[in-house]
């Protein structure tokens, strides 16, 4: 069998066109997947009720104990991360967790879920 310029030049454009190809699905798969949760801040069934301030401040006086910071992987929700979150802060003996913020962590093409706060004492 003899090789010609011509096959050549045809096997180069079928590799060239199925990269692009695959460089397209790549594209459309890691960016145009959406996803939505949520967690409930407040919560009856722990077995300390662990106060959850996101946007304000409580009204009691207060100490701050310690910054606190819980995080998972891609396959965590923040329901999850928020109840960690929570089981540490009780750990710290703390009445309520202010500053909470929800974010991710970019790692190379996915990114990591991550929740972090201020646990706080109320004074007496």
């Amino acid at each position: 069998m003899t090789v010609t310029t011509e096959t050549i030049k045809l096997n180069d454009y079928e590799n060239y066109k199925k990269i692009g190809l695959l460089l397209f699905g790549l594209t459309i798969l890691t960016t145009s997947c959406v996803t939505t949760q949520s967690a409930y801040l407040q919560s009856s069934k722990e077995s300390k009720d662990i106060e959850v301030f996101m946007t304000k401040l409580p009204d009691k006086p207060y100490e701050e104990i310690i910054y606190i910071e819980s995080s998972g992987s891609v396959f965590h929700t923040q329901k999850a991360l928020l109840k960690k979150l929570k089981q540490r802060a009780e750990k710290e003996n703390a009445d309520a967790i202010v500053n909470v913020k929800f974010s991710y962590i970019p790692w190379v093409l996915m990114s990591i879920p991550m929740v972090d706060g201020i646990a706080i004492k109320y004074k007496k």
